[in-house]
């Protein structure tokens, strides 16, 4: 699927004052100006996940996307996924994180109020963190081969998962690569939250 960009900069933020700035750069709908921001969420740290149930997760979600999308910014998103969906493309979201702290923040909980789901459940919308280099990329030296990591899952909330003929299909799919060891195939059977 091809993309537009969605570019949205959060900077400056102060974390004692749980302030930062926050503007649209670029956008298929247009750019904003720069907006303060009340960002009251404390980066997660720990060993452990505080986001471990759904309603943690869609608290801090929502809270994330107020801060970041005030009205100004809400409208350019919701008419950039429009002009998206008129030319049958999706709408990346390209998240310029001002400082690394920042980073620490569960961007990819960003919840929409309006779809009552996180972003990242959207199909048509892509989420990524965007990191300006100082230097260039260095080169991407080739592989030998490439890994596959699949994670059997367990869901209970839906029907069970035959996972050992999911994983059995796996491997005759991806038959011709492993034999040729193009392919490297790790399978994850016991996946957490």
């Amino acid at each position: 699927m091809d993309y537009l960009n969605f570019d949205l900069r959060v900077s400056e933020w102060n974390r004692a004052a749980q302030h930062a700035v926050v503007e649209v750069l670029s956008s298929p709908a247009g750019e904003s100006n720069r907006l303060d921001a009340l960002l009251d969420i404390e980066p997660h740290t720990g060993p452990t996940c505080p986001y471990s149930t759904a309603a943690l997760a869609r608290q801090i979600g929502e809270t994330l996307a107020r801060s970041v999308m005030p009205e100004q910014i809400l409208s350019l998103w919701h008419e950039s996924r429009q002009i998206a969906r008129a030319r049958e493309q999706g709408l990346r979201l390209r998240l310029h994180l001002g400082s690394p702290e920042l980073t620490l923040l569960p961007w990819e909980l960003l919840y929409d109020a309006r779809r009552e789901d996180f972003l990242v459940f959207d199909e048509q919308i892509s989420l990524v963190r965007y990191m300006r280099l100082q230097t260039a990329p260095p080169a991407l030296k080739p592989s030998e081969y490439f890994t596959v990591m699949a994670i059997v899952a367990a869901p209970t909330d839906a029907a069970p998962l035959d996972a050992a003929a999911e994983v059995a299909n796996l491997r005759a799919a991806l038959g011709d690569l492993l034999q040729a060891q193009r392919v490297r195939l790790v399978i994850c059977e016991r996946a957490t939250l």
